[in-house]
């Protein structure tokens, strides 16, 4: 009565799934496991590299004289670094600490290298992947390509002169709801009211010239937590089930498998006599932060000027443009949660400007509860003219939280307020109006919750918008 639950190293005939070897699961889950911790798996070229070495000891007896041994290879095997510790015994039925190791990392382009722990003679061995990438400025947008943020008017004649586009939207605003993770779809999405993430990692075709300056193997590896993973890029995942079948992702997320909807997070096309790049993936923010972000725009801006750049398959602007939903008033004047009500943990103030229906601000219903009235402010960086207050109720059509009586109260300043709406929200309703009494200029709005439907102490939002002239 479970359900779906595609878990495990075994299929329910008891073989060994493809994606993992029983050589390679007894290195990291094995009796006695070397284990090594340090702080990061991306780093620069000539940083010091340092990790401390441990042994889970719970073999059939003490290893002694045990010799640990470390090497650091380069992808080609090329070898960088490496040592032993002096000799010790490992007793059985502890976590024993070996020692720490240092190394300089050097490569001369951009790789992927190997950490190795063994135990020498004993056949027990563990590795670590990590990245090392030059120490470099991030790479500016060169003369030949359009940068845009919009596929706008002017994207579009750049492309009808058969020039180079990269349209980089945020991911928030792809079409489909589609939540993008690092880790893969917890149990199943059919038993856990569509949870995300909703993908299963990422699927890359390494050989392309895309990642000749970004090593990565076929499948998602910790070089892409900057760009999928990273709290404030926002990536994406663009639902392709209506552009040409032909066309291929450059970086392709997987579906959950009760979709199994054709993704992309990153594409190339032809309109027209141009050529264009759609990346849902951010390569522009942050840069100082994301290595691994600043080493895939170096990549993929030497992709698009070279002559390998050529895609084929021909979709049209309005093709490009369906992948996306238009982003909602807040989110263009750039709306932020200035203040709230207490939220329940993971339902925090900000899920209502996130732009996901499915997400939501929740006050806390465990442990010391808020009463009514409950209030959450929005805060723009700059005066705007507003008409209204836009509600949209939890989806889930759960009468907990859903607003009933409400005021709205606006600012100039955030100390100085004026009373513009006061009213009754229906219960399960589309988003619903709170019409101001006229059009206002203000930079703070307030809604206030002073009673919920059912009764209930609590308040729910799933999304606020801004009503503009």
């Amino acid at each position: 009565g479970q359900g779906t639950a595609l878990v495990g190293v075994r299929d329910p005939f008891w073989d060994p799934k493809p994606y993992v070897t029983a050589e390679e699961f007894h290195a990291f889950a094995g009796p006695i496991t070397p284990l090594a911790r340090f702080a990061d798996r991306v780093f620069t070229k000539g940083e010091e590299f340092t990790a401390d070495i441990d042994i889970a000891q719970f073999g059939a007896g003490t290893l002694k004289n045990a010799v640990v041994a470390w090497s650091i290879d380069l992808e080609d095997g090329t070898p960088m670094a490496g040592g032993s510790f002096r000799a010790m015994d490992l007793p059985v039925g502890d976590l024993i600490r070996v020692g720490s190791l240092r190394a300089t990392l050097s490569a001369e382009r951009a790789t992927k290298a190997t950490l190795r722990v063994e135990i020498e003679n004993e056949g027990i061995s563990n590795t670590w992947d990590v990245w090392i990438f030059p120490n470099q400025q991030p790479v500016d947008m060169p003369a030949s390509v359009h940068f845009t943020r919009m596929l706008d008017a002017e994207a579009e004649r750049v492309l009808a002169r058969g020039g180079t586009v990269l349209f980089m939207p945020e991911g928030r605003f792809t079409e489909g709801e589609v939540a993008l993770g690092f880790s893969p779809v917890f149990w199943n999405t059919a038993w856990t009211n569509d949870q995300a993430p909703h993908t299963l990692g990422l699927f890359i075709e390494p050989d392309h010239p895309l990642f000749d300056h970004f090593p990565t193997d076929y499948h998602t590896d910790w070089q892409w937590w900057d760009l999928i993973g990273w709290p404030t890029a926002q990536a994406g995942a663009m639902v392709l089930d209506d552009l040409p079948v032909v066309l291929d992702p450059l970086v392709q997320p997987i579906d959950t498998w009760f979709r199994s909807r054709k993704l992309a997070s990153l594409f190339e096309a032809r309109v027209g006599d141009g050529k264009l790049i759609v990346s849902a993936l951010d390569i522009d923010t942050d840069l100082d932060e994301r290595l691994a972000a600043r080493q895939f725009r170096k990549s993929l801006l030497a992709y698009m000027t070279s002559s390998e750049f050529n895609p084929s398959v021909q979709v049209t602007a309005d093709q490009v443009r369906s992948l996306f939903r238009e982003p909602s008033a807040a989110e263009r004047l750039r709306a932020r949660v200035s203040d709230a009500t207490r939220n329940h943990p993971g339902y925090p103030a900000t899920n209502a400007l996130d732009g996901d229906h499915s997400t939501l601000w929740h006050t806390r219903w465990s442990g010391d509860i808020p009463q009514h009235p409950h209030a959450i402010t929005l805060e723009l960086p700059e005066p705007a003219e507003l008409s209204g207050l836009g509600y949209l109720a939890r989806r889930d059509r759960t009468l907990n939280g859903q607003i009933d009586r409400y005021t709205v109260d606006i600012s100039t300043d955030g100390e100085s307020w004026t009373r513009v709406a006061a009213g009754r929200f229906a219960a399960n309703g589309p988003m619903q109006i709170a019409q101001f009494d006229r059009s206002r200029r203000a930079t703070h709005v307030r809604l206030t919750a002073e009673s919920s439907h059912g009764n209930r102490p609590y308040s729910a939002i799933a999304e606020l918008d801004l009503i503009t002239d």
